[in-house]
């Protein structure tokens, strides 16, 4: 065990060999239990095609993609609008995507899209105005005097503050223009060519495992 711990503080893979029921899954399993470090495990046969591994194109239903742009629009709908006054709202979203309304699910996301960009530049204009606001009421009562008297403004923290809510609306604004893409999307490949199925690629354990980071184990 202290050697495979070695390796894996090195980054090394590691091949274990022996016969059948020696513990080697288990020492593995073991050490990730130990470093709380998620395992997949991928059971290997003579069937075992490099599509199993590495992913491959598949038939998806629209419920799975509807699914999870739901739950991507609720996170970012929630982080927009009020939850408490905006809920009837969000179970009619909640409803179309169950019943697998499409075309009413788009409708609804589209129209989120549109007034959460207007709400954006509402806030940002608001922000704006209020920074000159703050910048005039600092400048009367933050003025350093030099040596020969002069005045200058100091106005470093109006400034900072309309970057940082500026910076804060344009990150909440590209979210949106994102979503609306993902959006789009979708109702290409599912509403406007009315096919129930559509293919796309499903990634295989071993991807997921390089893109996550996670142990993958191979059991011949």
């Amino acid at each position: 065990m202290s050697r495979i711990a070695t390796c894996i503080s090195l980054g090394e893979p590691v091949l274990l060999t022996g016969e059948t029921g020696t513990g080697k899954t288990s020492i593995i399993t073991h050490l990730a239990s130990l470093l709380h470090h998620p395992l997949i495990s991928v059971n290997l046969s003579q069937q075992t095609e490099s599509s199993d591994l590495l992913g491959s194109f598949k038939p998806i239903d629209a419920r799975v993609p509807g699914s999870e742009l739901q739950l991507q629009f609720l996170d970012l709908f929630r982080s927009t609008f009020s939850q408490k006054k905006n809920a009837k709202f969000e179970e009619s979203t909640w409803k179309a995507v169950k019943e697998g309304k499409w075309k009413r699910a788009v409708g609804l996301w589209k129209e989120s899209v549109r007034l959460a960009k207007d709400r954006i530049r509402s806030k940002l204009s608001e922000a704006t105005s209020r920074c000159v606001h703050a910048k005039i009421r600092w400048s009367s009562k933050r003025l350093i005097y030099s040596r020969d008297s002069r005045q200058v403004l100091d106005s470093e923290t109006p400034r900072k503050r309309r970057r940082t809510e500026e910076a804060h609306f344009q990150e909440s604004e590209e979210s949106w223009s994102a979503l609306e893409q993902e959006v789009l999307r979708f109702e290409a490949q599912y509403i406007t060519k009315k096919g129930k199925f559509a293919f796309g690629f499903v990634e295989g354990p071993l991807v997921r495992a390089l893109r996550s980071g996670d142990w993958c184990v191979f059991c011949p």
